[in-house]
């Protein structure tokens, strides 16, 4: 019986990092960019490979309830940890396989309510948003609904669906968070694997430009968004391309 509550975890751990904008390692806009993650020192001795195995599936079951960098704050985490040992245990755990399945089923449940009232005030606000930004100075509306602003015109060639292009960028959520960025360091992509926005966006663009786009969630990701970006979101991107290959 333990198979099937561990399964409903699995199942809930999905549920969260879609739910809850877990940090997944996605791709997202154009590429992930590098990541470097600091290591801080245990008391525990991982000399041995047991050990680091034991201490590897550890760190797997705490991902599982981290969202955005934080411990999800629905949970205790003292209780989770008695939770751990005494189903590892022999005399297994406190709560019966259906007690468990109620109570995680009936979280999801709540989760799944919350995850899609927040989808769908991210959308109105997207669409209340580019309502207002239409009529700024320098901003470009295309028939699809896409909103630019040109900052450096560029002088060099503009791209096509099939090209290569050497690009310096930053996606920015509505909020003003930076959900990926290139970070200066330029990346070379394919404009045929890039969102619809971008896609259409970056062929506007000439070598050498510079430019924002204010991508509405239909030319974006919608609701299919990874974890870390979140479902029905605009989404706005600085650009620069630098080479069109």
């Amino acid at each position: 019986m333990r198979k099937n509550t561990l399964i409903l975890i699995g199942s809930l751990t999905m549920l969260l990092a879609a739910c809850g904008g877990e940090n997944s390692g996605e791709k997202t806009g154009i590429e992930q960019s590098n990541t470097q993650t600091e290591h801080n020192a245990s008391s525990v001795d991982l000399s041995s490979e047991k050990a680091k195995l034991s201490y590897a599936i550890g760190n797997d079951v705490a991902r599982a309830i981290i969202i955005n960098g934080k411990v999800l704050q629905d949970i205790d985490v003292e209780t989770t940890l008695v939770g751990i040992k005494d189903t590892l245990g022999a005399k297994g755990p406190a709560l019966s396989d259906s007690e468990m399945t109620e109570v995680l089923n009936n979280y999801a449940a709540k989760r799944q309510v919350a995850a899609a009232a927040k989808a769908e005030q991210l959308s109105k606000d997207g669409v209340v948003f580019l309502e207002a930004n239409k009529s700024k100075a320098g901003v470009v509306t295309t028939e699809s609904g896409l909103q630019y602003v040109t900052h450096v015109e560029g002088s060099g060639a503009s791209p096509v669906e099939e090209s290569l292009v050497e690009i310096n960028y930053q996606g920015i959520l509505l909020n003003g968070d930076v959900f990926d960025t290139s970070k200066g360091n330029p990346v070379v992509t394919s404009i045929i694997d890039s969102i619809a926005g971008l896609r259409e966006g970056i062929m506007l663009m000439k070598a050498g430009g510079k430019s924002t786009f204010y991508i509405p969630s239909e030319l974006a990701y919608g609701k299919d968004a990874p974890p870390q970006i979140g479902a029905d979101q605009l989404l706005i991107f600085e650009i620069e391309l630098l080479s069109v290959k």
